[in-house]
């Protein structure tokens, strides 16, 4: 991404963060940004678009932190995916961003539509690839990456999220965040541990 990119991208983010979906246009986003108008529009062609940017970038985000840790066993390295990807669901600014996005989403479906696909089916992906391979190494039994990728995330999330969506004011503590990451893996590696799990 060049550095105009960049500046409108982080600009966005932050008008978005400070006034919503509605409140922002895309002249202010150029203003904040130090760019012409021009500059933005040539970039996204409406706020849609923009918007849409900015939940990329957080998404590049995650799936870094699902590709990070190669070398390590499969549990440690689910339990390395899982610490960074709460991490970054949990941030303040990554909750404020999905409840904008769900709150748009409902007046404006194709953006939900987008927002989806960037957001969640990619990362679905990536993890669905890397317990495919566990499984080829023979150190998961799954036949179903997709669902197993899904199941994993819902497992990683779990009450936590949603406390933290629906609650702005709750702050989950390190030691319910590091229970949460454990007893996910322990859950996923029950189910589809290979020492001793049946088949999907």
């Amino acid at each position: 991404m060049g550095d105009k990119a960049q500046l409108i991208i982080c600009a966005a983010r932050e008008a978005f963060l400070e006034k919503g979906y509605d409140g922002v246009s895309m002249d202010e986003v150029a203003s904040r940004a130090g760019v012409a108008k021009q500059t933005v529009y040539a970039r996204y062609a409406s706020k849609d678009a923009l918007f849409l940017a900015v939940v990329e970038s957080l998404q590049g985000r995650m799936l870094s932190a699902v590709s990070a840790a190669e070398a390590l066993p499969i549990r440690d390295r689910l339990q390395k995916i899982a610490r960074e990807l709460l991490d970054l669901v949990l941030d303040p600014s990554s909750l404020s961003l999905s409840r904008i996005a769900l709150g748009a989403s409902y007046r404006f479906p194709t953006l939900g539509h987008s927002i989806y696909g960037a957001r969640t089916k990619k990362l679905h992906a990536v993890l669905a690839d890397i317990l495919e391979q566990a499984a080829k190494d023979g150190c998961l039994a799954v036949n179903d990456p997709t669902v197993a990728a899904e199941q994993f995330l819902a497992l990683v999330r779990g009450e936590l999220h949603l406390h933290c969506m629906y609650d702005p004011s709750f702050r989950p503590s390190r030691v319910k965040i590091e229970r949460q990451i454990n007893a996910g893996v322990d859950c996923f590696m029950a189910r589809y541990g290979a020492s001793g799990a049946s088949s999907v």
